[in-house]
C-alpha cells in the first residue's frame, strides 16, 4: 500500500472516534437546562418567517452561534462566488447528480452510518421531505451571497450541525449504539462527515463529468474550496479536508474502501430512495431512468453489490452508447437525443417536483427530536 494511503487509513481509524464536541456540548446544555423547546421555537421561526435566530434563543445556543458562525480565515470570497455561479448555472445537472449519486452513495456507510439514518427514521418515515430538505439546504448555501458574513447560509449550516448533535444524543440514549462503538466509532463521526462533504463536492463534480459536462480544473478547485469552507463551519476538522481535487479523490476511495459495506439498512434506504426518484420523474419518456442513472453514476460495485440496487433496464445501454458517442466525437453537447438532453430533462423534472413539495409546505424546519424533551 502506498505511503499516503497508509497515512489516510490511520487518520480514518482515529477520526472514527471523534464526533463534534462543541455541538454536542451545546446540545447537552440545552437538554440539561430544559431549553430544547425554546431552541426548537427559535429555529422554527427562523426557518419559516425569516425572523432573526437571536430572538428568543437560549444563551447556550447564542454562544454557539457566535463562536462557530464564522468562516475560516483562509476562505476566499472570489472562489466561493465562482463556485456558486457554477452551481447556479448547472442547477438541474447538480440536482440530478446529488440525488442519483451523492446521497445514495452514503447509504453504503454500513458501519453505523446507514444504521443511524434508518434507526432514527430520518429517511424511512418521511423520505420525500428529508431528501427534499437535504437538497434545499445545498441550494440555499450555494446561492450567491449566502455564505458572506451574516448570510443565512452560515446559520443553515449551524442548524444542520445541531441536528447532527441531536441525533447523536438520541442514538446514544436509545441503546442502538450499545456495544457498537469499537466497531462503528462515534455516531455521525468525523469520517462520516468527511464522506458526506466529499459526496457533495468532488464526487458530484465527477458525476457531472460522467454526464458529459466539462468543468474546468480551476472551477473544480473553486468548488472544492467552497465545500471545504462549508465543511469547516459544519465542524469537520482541518486534517480531514483534502488540499485539492487529487487528494479528495484519494480520500474518497479510502473512505469507500474502509467504511462502505452492504447492510440491510443501507439496502432498505436505497430502495426507498429509488422509489422517491421514480415518483419525482414519472412519465413514459423517463421510465427506467432513475435506476439506470444511479447504476451508471455510482458504478456496479457500489450500486448493486453494496446497495442492492436492481439491475438497470434497456436505458442503461442507451446511456453507454451515448457516452461512447461523446468520447468518439469529442463534443460536450450532441444532438437532441443524447445523454446530456436526457439528463437535463430528468434534472429539470426532479427540481420542479421538489419545488412543488416545498411550496406545499412539506419541508418542515429543523427540530430537535421529541425524545430529547424527556
Amino acid at each position: 500500500m502506498e505511503t499516503e494511503e497508509i497515512r489516510i487509513d490511520a487518520l480514518l481509524r482515529d477520526k472514527r472516534m471523534e464526533a463534534d464536541p462543541p455541538a454536542d456540548r451545546v446540545l447537552a446544555a440545552l437538554v440539561a437546562e430544559g431549553g430544547v423547546a425554546a431552541a426548537n421555537a427559535a429555529l422554527g421561526r427562523f426557518s419559516r418567517e425569516d425572523v432573526p435566530l437571536e430572538q428568543g434563543a437560549p444563551p447556550a445556543l447564542l454562544a454557539f452561534l457566535s463562536e462557530q458562525g464564522v468562516l475560516p480565515a483562509w476562505s476566499d470570497a472570489g472562489k466561493i462566488r465562482r463556485a456558486q455561479i457554477l452551481f447556479t448555472a448547472q442547477g438541474p445537472d447538480f440536482g440530478l447528480v446529488l440525488m442519483a449519486q451523492s446521497l445514495p452513495s452514503l447509504y453504503a456507510g454500513g458501519y453505523g452510518g446507514s444504521q443511524t439514518l434508518f434507526s432514527t427514521g430520518q429517511l424511512t418515515q418521511h423520505f420525500r421531505r428529508r431528501a427534499s430538505q437535504t437538497l434545499r439546504f445545498i441550494l440555499d448555501i450555494m446561492e450567491p451571497g449566502k455564505l458572506e458574513p451574516g448570510g443565512k447560509g452560515i446559520t443553515s449550516i449551524l442548524k444542520v450541525r445541531l441536528m447532527h448533535a441531536a441525533i447523536r444524543h438520541y442514538i446514544r440514549q436509545s441503546g442502538i449504539w450499545t456495544g457498537k462503538t469499537e466497531a462503528w466509532g462515534e455516531p455521525i463521526n468525523q469520517v462520516e462527515l468527511a464522506g458526506t462533504f466529499l459526496a457533495f463536492s468532488s464526487v458530484a463534480l465527477e458525476g457531472l463529468r460522467k454526464l458529459g459536462l466539462k468543468v474546468s480544473r480551476e472551477d473544480q478547485e473553486c468548488y472544492l474550496h467552497t465545500w471545504k469552507v462549508i465543511a469547516t463551519v459544519l465542524g469537520i476538522r482541518a486534517e480531514m479536508l483534502p488540499a485539492d481535487m487529487a487528494e479528495a479523490g484519494i480520500l474518497w476511495r479510502r473512505i469507500a474502501k474502509t467504511q462502505f459495506t452492504s447492510s440491510k439498512e443501507g439496502r432498505a434506504l436505497t430502495l426507498d430512495h429509488l422509489a422517491f426518484l421514480e415518483e419525482l420523474m414519472p412519465g413514459k419518456l423517463l421510465d427506467g431512468l432513475p435506476p439506470t442513472l444511479m447504476y451508471y453514476l455510482m458504478g456496479r460495485k457500489l450500486a448493486c453489490r453494496q446497495l442492492g440496487l436492481p439491475g438497470p433496464g434497456w436505458t442503461y445501454f442507451l446511456v453507454l452508447i451515448l457516452r461512447r458517442l461523446i468520447r468518439l466525437e469529442g463534443r460536450i453537447f450532441l444532438s437532441s437525443a443524447t445523454l446530456r438532453r436526457i439528463a437535463s430533462e430528468a434534472g429539470r423534472q426532479l427540481m420542479e417536483s421538489l419545488y412543488r413539495t416545498w411550496n406545499r409546505g412539506d419541508g418542515s424546519p429543523f427540530r430537535i427530536p421529541e425524545s430529547l424533551r424527556s
